[in-house]
């Protein structure tokens, strides 16, 4: 039996979706998540859903807030789990990050402060929220140019936690209300003792005298994870403007993503 494909891409032309497409078994089903109708992932595709945040942000923040969403929404289909009131999730998503900004502009102000000097920037995440450090690393990297480096939680051991000791490394933990994100809280708060350029983002009970924090409001399963990419995403944003960048224009990622 063939497996049923789901393809999450804005632009639905980059290369490693051609490739696929060049894969795809003639029978196989294929649903799209896209902006644009008319691309090679939405010719062939059995249901397509188009996608448009229209607002002003950098392309990745909207493309990759919206890839949350939708993610969330497959998975619900997928385990048909149809108690979950989705629409619901993700209005208590969209009622909650303006409150976010507002309650934390300052503090993302604060950490990107602290983050100015930095050479290069650990993100240090695990579980469901890995994805998150993961792509605010991209966004590091291709917007900023800053050498940033995803670190599953558990695997701060050998080498990556010697670059902590660099004054001009900078250390971002991601952590989530169970006990490895207890754990996480703690090592972060001792890296602190030694090296500034610490931050936390995580649950409101994060109460720290050593190093900075964007607290979060976990309210579900499905919304919480839009709340974390959006306080990564401001942190990201409070770092851009430090540096006097208004507008992302990476020079060569057009070339790699569309021509292998």
């Amino acid at each position: 039996m063939l497996s049923t494909i789901f393809v999450i891409s804005r632009s639905g032309e980059s290369a490693e979706v051609v490739k696929l497409l060049n894969y795809l078994h003639p029978m196989q089903q294929l649903i799209v998540f896209t902006e644009e109708p008319t691309s090679p992932l939405a010719r062939p595709a059995s249901k397509t859903f188009l996608i448009n945040a229209k607002e002003r942000s950098f392309v990745n923040t909207k493309s990759f807030i919206l890839s949350i969403a939708y993610a969330g929404a497959v998975a619900a289909g997928i385990l048909n789990q149809s108690f979950i009131p989705l629409e619901t999730e993700l209005r208590k998503a969209s009622n909650q990050i303006p409150l976010l900004i507002r309650q934390n502009e300052k503090e993302a102000e604060l950490i990107a402060g602290k983050f100015a000097t930095a050479k290069s920037l650990l993100v240090v995440a695990r579980g469901s929220i890995i994805g998150i450090g993961q792509q605010l690393c991209l966004d590091l990297q291709e917007g900023l140019h800053i050498p940033a480096i995803p670190v599953s939680g558990s695997l701060l051991r050998h080498g990556t936690i010697e670059l902590t000791t660099q004054k001009d490394v900078a250390s971002l933990f991601i952590v989530n209300n169970d006990y490895a994100g207890q754990l996480l809280m703690t090592a972060a708060k001792e890296i602190a003792a030694y090296n500034k350029m610490v931050a936390i983002i995580g649950p409101k009970l994060v109460n720290s005298t050593t190093t900075s924090a964007l607290p979060i409001v976990e309210i579900g399963e499905l919304a919480t994870p839009i709340i974390y990419t959006v306080a990564a995403q401001l942190i990201y944003y409070k770092l851009a403007l430090q540096r006097g960048i208004t507008q992302i224009k990476p020079t060569l990622v057009g070339k790699v993503t569309r021509t292998e």
